[in-house]
């Protein structure tokens, strides 16, 4: 005689073409209640719970990421605004050598090209900084954190390079326009 009694029973399956989540869940409901009305024993839960297998991963970690995601974001964004006023206070500063050399003839796309280059290369050094930080800390918590699910798979990759280069023209423009 097979006891239900405290034990867990977990599934793991892969939906057939066609088959949603719905209709398996309907199924496996109408099963386990079977199980339920057969043995009445309160350990016996009266519906199933699917989820698929990335959510059963990373469950218990997507709130800190995202936390941790906001975070780095909030930081990101002090960072560039800090660089963006730095840049505004030199031009500032800079504009009696702006006026001479408007004086001496200098066109203004000209003059804006090179605050635009300026900018850019700022921008870069530091963005090839952070992802030089961030490849350091990663490779720090891959070596220290074995313990957590599909660490491998924890890279660098082209989003983040997009990313990267986005947040580089971005602040530069801001730091231009501004």
């Amino acid at each position: 005689m097979r006891t239900y009694e405290d034990h867990e029973f977990v599934a793991v399956g892969r939906l057939a073409p066609g088959v949603t989540q719905a209709a398996l869940s309907s199924q496996l409901n109408a099963v386990q209640g079977r199980i339920k009305a057969e043995h009445p024993n309160p350990a016996v839960n009266p519906e199933v719970a699917i989820r698929s297998l990335l959510d059963d991963a990373v469950q218990e970690y997507k709130t800190p990421l995202y936390a941790m995601f906001a975070a780095t974001g909030c930081v990101l964004l002090i960072a560039c605004l800090n660089v963006a006023s730095l840049l505004v206070g030199r031009t500032a500063t800079r504009q009696r050598e702006m006026a001479v050399r408007t004086a001496l003839g200098g066109g203004r796309m000209q003059l804006l090209r090179e605050r635009l280059l300026e900018s850019f290369l700022l921008s870069a050094g530091g963005g090839v900084a952070g992802i030089a930080m961030a490849a350091g800390a990663l490779g720090r918590l891959v070596h220290t954190r074995q313990d957590l699910n599909r660490i491998d798979s924890i890279r660098i990759d082209g989003g983040v390079a997009v990313f990267t280069f986005a947040a580089i023209v971005a602040c530069a423009l801001f730091s231009v326009l501004i």
